[in-house]
């Protein structure tokens, strides 16, 4: 059975990307002298492998986790801003390529 264990299932690509993001939120946690301990409390998880794992790259991690991790860091925001930026940009974007519907065309 698949899992994303070590993410086997992830483009290769992908998974450095994650293993690097990792790597980055890592030290910024050490930079803010916040302790894996420090951090398994902030983010509400019992578990340090939890941290761990979001600083390897792990694929199993919950979103919600993740984000709470990032939201410890003073990054949620940013992250939002990003991702909001995108979407509305892909908005306008599907506009100006728009397909009309038959409802639209009237001959």
């Amino acid at each position: 059975m698949n899992t994303f264990k070590d993410n086997k299932l992830l483009n290769p690509l992908l998974s450095k990307e994650l293993h690097d993001l990792g790597q980055w939120l890592r030290l910024l946690r050490l930079k803010r002298h916040i302790t894996i301990a420090g951090m398994c409390e902030r983010i509400g998880v019992k578990n340090p492998r939890t941290v761990s794992k979001i600083e390897k790259g792990d694929a199993t991690v919950s979103l919600g986790t993740f984000i709470e991790y990032i939201n410890v860091l003073g990054l949620a925001d940013k992250v939002s801003e990003r991702i909001l930026g995108d979407y509305i940009q892909a908005l306008s974007i599907e506009k100006k390529k728009r397909v009309f519907n038959d409802k639209e065309i009237d001959f």
